[in-house]
């Protein structure tokens, strides 16, 4: 086996910005929902210590639809859930993938994985340190985004002094 010297510092710096953006987008995810299940914050984040980010993501929307009674916001919410999740699948195909440096001063990214229909396959591509960084600011985005409706949700009901229900009144940023 050939020994391959290790991807560069500024490669290695996008991957870790990949991976803290995903953490801050997780943790307001977390913090919402556990708002979303009860007044009590630390009764959600007790049923959700262990809870796998899709299924978060799958609880996060069913409690939104649950307290929020307005179909056009919860349509806008659907839509940024479903980005979120097919964030998620990129962020795990950037993260879970082996990184080797190639002679034009890009990454390769390599990853196996195994289909139903196609059996082993091999994922091999070129990466330079912007599009590693794309992931990440998209990342970045979404963690603002749930953020910024979190934020409305409890303006709302701080304004209201009144826990549920939600009325047609609430909107995210």
């Amino acid at each position: 086996m050939t020994i391959v010297a290790p991807i560069n510092s500024g490669h290695i710096k996008a991957l870790g910005r990949v991976t803290a953006n995903f953490s801050m987008l997780e943790f307001h995810l977390n913090e919402f929902t556990s708002e979303l299940i009860s007044e009590d914050i630390h009764l959600g984040r007790t049923i959700l210590a262990e809870v796998r980010f899709l299924n978060l993501t799958c609880i996060l929307r069913s409690l939104y639809r649950y307290r929020v009674s307005n179909k056009v916001y919860v349509r806008e919410f659907d839509n940024l859930i479903d980005e979120i999740q097919n964030m998620e699948r990129e962020r795990n195909m950037v993260i879970h993938s082996v990184w080797y440096p190639n002679p034009s001063g890009e990454v390769t990214r390599f990853k196996k994985r195994s289909t139903k229909k196609g059996g082993l396959k091999f994922d091999v591509e070129s990466w330079d340190i912007s599009k590693i960084d794309e992931v990440a600011d998209q990342i970045k985005k979404l963690a603002v985004r749930i953020e910024q409706v979190r934020n409305a949700w409890i303006a709302f009901n701080t304004l209201q002094k009144n826990f549920p229900p939600i009325t047609n009144q609430y909107k995210p940023s």
